[in-house]
């Protein structure tokens, strides 16, 4: 349970830091495409500001003129090139363009207005714009492959855009996913965690109260948990008993041999299995006890510690003493009366 709780929070963090490289992302490509729709926007402008020169132009390559035909021509071009975004690449990658478009539109603008049709000024006025018109051109070329780039590049964008809204959908499912699965989990854990509580304490109850004698060893050999029961048998209080080897509470002639015993146990080499022993009280009273134990292992299966439970037999070994005794005297009695008759 543990592992999958953390495989699913490795999980988690994982989606959570994929979705904020996505939102990095994200924000970039906003910022970008909002740049991009920017320029794009600028080129429009340029390019309707071009466009209305080229219009203004062709108009003033009408002849003969109109006496402020060609004074219309340069107030018209300074209106269009002032209304122009000057503060970008755009613009100053056009801007040698425009002095030549400038200086023909100056010169024509200079001339005096004709009153009759004049060949030679005819062809001078169609000269200047034509030249004019030869930037005027260059100048849209370069304008309209910088809004290609800008478009082609865009369109990326809105495709990569696509694809991030799609990925971002996935990641909101599969961390929508997993956060339910993760809370079923950890709800779950929670309910084995209480349930497992309750049965410790209910057996911690039944440990405490019961009316056999039990304790609990470490794999030192240590007590580390001794029941009211024992306490009572052996006449010592539990802090008296709790941090003390197993050993030192028996009779001082069996304690090497109950360390011997104890610590094979815990190492594997000797089997458990029922015995009995001698332990003294704190009164100095020799008590019998039979002993069984059980191995405690931890949650991976490794041996933690030896849980013993202790019958107190010292009356029934005495009592067996007894009869031993007077069935001993009874035949010895029976031998001497027989010998006597």
């Amino acid at each position: 349970m543990s592992r999958l709780v953390s495989h699913l929070r490795r999980w988690l963090i994982g989606i959570l830091v994929a979705s904020i490289l996505f939102v990095v992302w994200g924000t970039w490509l906003a910022l970008s495409v909002s740049s991009r729709e920017g320029q794009i926007e600028i080129n429009v402008g340029l390019l309707r500001g071009l466009s209305a020169i080229e219009t203004l132009l062709r108009e003033a390559d009408g002849y003969p003129a109109a006496p402020d035909q060609w004074t219309a021509l340069q107030a018209g071009y300074r209106k269009a090139t002032g209304a122009m975004a000057k503060d970008n690449d755009t613009y100053r990658a056009i801007q040698a363009f425009l002095p030549a478009v400038e200086g023909a539109v100056a010169r024509v603008a200079a001339l005096p207005p004709p009153h009759a049709a004049d060949p030679q000024q005819a062809l001078l006025v169609h000269g200047q714009l034509s030249e004019a018109q030869a930037s005027l051109e260059k100048a849209v070329d370069v304008v309209r492959a910088r809004q290609g780039v800008l478009s082609i590049a865009l369109a990326g964008q809105w495709r990569q855009m696509v694809w991030l809204a799609l990925i971002s959908c996935m990641i909101t499912a599969v961390l929508a996913i997993l956060w339910w699965r993760y809370q079923q989990v950890v709800v779950y854990r929670m309910r084995v965690q209480e349930e497992l509580e309750k049965s410790e304490e209910q057996f911690r109850a039944l440990f405490e109260d019961a009316p056999v004698a039990y304790h609990e060893l470490d794999t030192e050999g240590i007590v580390r948990r001794v029941n009211r029961a024992e306490c009572q048998m052996l006449g010592y209080e539990r802090a008296e008993m709790l941090g003390q080897p197993a050993w030192s509470f028996a009779a001082p002639a069996s304690q090497a041999e109950s360390q011997r015993a104890t610590r094979e146990k815990l190492t594997g080499v000797r089997l458990l299995a029922p015995y009995e022993r001698k332990f003294a009280r704190r009164d100095g009273a020799v008590l019998v006890l039979q002993m069984h134990e059980r191995i405690i292992r931890d949650h991976a299966g490794n041996l933690s510690g030896i849980r013993t439970a202790m019958l107190d037999i010292t009356q029934r070994k005495k009592a067996e003493k007894d009869l031993r005794e007077s069935a001993s005297l009874l035949a010895a009695t029976l031998e001497a009366t027989a010998d006597g008759i």
